[in-house]
């Protein structure tokens, strides 16, 4: 549509064009290099492209495959239930994204990848496996429907955005306090109110989860991240351990509910609008001079 031309010794030249016809019609390309960008150099993209013109996947059966890397649209799956078994232990980025499963369980893998269910918004039951540590970014951001997730306890990590938006999810469970959690992992989830006891509290962590009416935060938490509980409308208290040295900024703005405030000698700074626009609040008993 544009190009410049540059000549020495003259001022630059632009042009607009709008390209109506190629002289050539490409037929005989069979895949671009921006496949291999999405099955790997050892994934040979014919063979993946052969199922273009089947219709609707009921169902699929994995045998001795030990990579699910082909991107949903590529194999039109319309099965609302998917079993990753044990020879399946990874995945692609965004392998599922947009897809109708009502259901997935995954029995044997370390790392569900970035945006790999993201979009999901018929899928209301995961399974995750006991092996897995790392949930990357947005893996399940917009699944509307999805309303429990149990974190297995081997899980160390759980990346921005994780859970954003899953606008049905209520229940949150996972036995270890020390997962890294990332940016805004459960902002949105305007129906969450169970959550996990966390030591890691990262930025926007629950951002406008309206119905989130109590947390927990574990005697090893240090800092309460900025935007951590914007806009938590229902959340009525909170206790501060005597670990945490720091409140972030907004850290807890426009908490409706919020009535009183202890905050523990441990902490040495609370940052800018901690607690602003807090309507409800009553008392605030600091005991530093901060």
């Amino acid at each position: 549509r544009r190009f410049i031309i540059k000549k020495q010794k003259t001022p630059d030249c632009e042009c607009h064009l709008r390209l109506l016809k190629l002289g050539y019609n490409f037929d005989n390309v069979e895949f671009t290099t921006s496949d291999y960008d999405v099955y790997g150099t050892q994934f040979d993209p014919k063979i993946v492209k052969s199922f273009a013109t089947v219709k609707p996947l009921e169902c699929i059966i994995f045998e001795n495959v030990p990579l699910f890397k082909a991107l949903l649209w590529e194999f039109k799956i319309k099965s609302e239930n998917l079993v990753f078994p044990d020879q399946v232990n990874e995945m692609s980025e965004y392998c599922l994204d947009g897809s109708s499963l009502h259901s997935v369980h995954i029995l044997n893998m370390k790392v569900v990848e970035k945006g790999a269910f993201e979009n999901c918004k018929y899928l209301s039951q995961v399974v995750l496996p006991s092996n897995l540590e790392v949930i990357k970014k947005l893996a399940f951001s917009n699944c509307v429907t999805l309303k429990e997730v149990v974190i297995p306890k081997s899980v160390t990590e759980i990346g921005e955005g994780a859970f954003e938006k899953c606008v049905s999810l209520t229940k949150v469970l996972c036995d270890n306090e020390a997962v890294k959690y990332g940016t805004k992992c459960f902002a949105h989830c305007v129906s969450l109110k169970d959550v996990p006891v966390i030591s890691n509290v990262g930025n926007a962590i629950f951002f406008a989860c309206k119905s989130l009416e109590k947390v927990t935060l574990s005697c090893k938490c240090t800092a309460i991240s900025v935007f951590a509980f914007f806009k938590c409308n229902a959340l009525s208290s909170i206790e501060v351990p005597h670990s945490v040295t720091k409140i972030g900024a907004f850290a807890f703005r426009k908490c409706a509910s919020l009535r009183h405030v202890d905050i523990p000698e441990s902490v040495l700074s609370v940052e800018n609008g901690a607690f602003y626009d807090c309507k409800a609040l009553e008392s605030v008993i600091c005991h530093n001079t901060l």
